[in-house]
């Protein structure tokens, strides 16, 4: 069964990645920055310290990136620039990213289930959509699949942003599967479907992670207005969604 989900939920084919996340979460108890490697992921820290953008940091990150001796063994290795990031936002600036520990739940869904088409609201700069595109990507070498490879569509409202997801995607070897889309997350939404890039009922997953203010106005507008969701996924936000029924409803 396909997934159309949304980060920070409970659901149950989720709660064993929660549980260990939450687990983690309660063990990083420091309010000092200097005793921990990722001060930037510590709860009371981050409590204290709001997290910062568009001032000047993504951009920094990608000069920062591209700057490093070690640039060669990043090149086609996802996994490595998103570790890179993580060094970056965790020592240098932080990056509002959703981190390893939630991205790898979240791929370990996509690799169970192997999406075609996954569609991300709020991309950022990137982080997800390299991190999810691979494991989308190796779902479907490893099931043998022939023909057009999956689609990654990575909506980011930020042009800035977007041109930064889009170098990294490129260093990341995946610039044939992820296509970042620069525009609010509705009308890239209605764009994709009015200029034949997303059929209806093609998409697999719908990624949230942008304004949560929006995310109900933006999944209806994808499964509503649009019809864009395949018919028998699951739809995950602050409640779970009903299975496969075009509406919101909340179990």
């Amino acid at each position: 069964m396909l997934y159309a989900c949304v980060l920070h939920i409970t659901c149950p084919a989720l709660r064993p990645y929660l549980h260990k996340l939450s687990s983690t979460s309660r063990r990083q108890t420091t309010t000092d920055p200097a005793k921990t490697p990722w001060p930037s992921r510590t709860h009371r820290y981050f409590l204290t310290t709001p997290p910062q953008f568009n001032d000047g940091r993504e951009l920094a990150l990608l000069r920062h990136i591209f700057s490093l001796p070690t640039l060669s063994t990043l090149r086609h290795n996802p996994s490595a620039i998103c570790a890179t990031m993580d060094h970056f936002a965790a020592h240098h600036d932080f990056l509002i990213n959703i981190g390893p520990d939630k991205a790898a739940s979240v791929a370990s869904l996509i690799t169970s289930h192997a999406p075609g088409v996954i569609v991300e609201l709020g991309g950022y700069v990137g982080y997800s959509a390299i991190w999810f595109a691979s494991a989308q990507l190796s779902a479907w070498e490893a099931a043998g699949s022939k023909g057009e490879k999956p689609r990654y569509w990575s909506l980011e409202a930020d042009p800035v942003f977007a041109a930064v997801a889009m170098a990294l995607v490129d260093l990341a070897g995946l610039g044939d599967v992820v296509r970042v889309v620069v525009g609010n997350a509705d009308e890239s939404l209605r764009r994709l479907k009015q200029e034949g890039m997303v059929g209806e009922e093609e998409v697999d997953m719908l990624f949230l992670d942008h304004v949560e203010e929006l995310y109900d106005v933006d999944l209806k507008v994808a499964w509503e207005e649009l019809g864009l969701l395949r018919r028998g996924h699951w739809s995950w936000r602050i409640t779970c969604l009903s299975r496969g029924r075009r509406g919101i409803g909340s179990l």
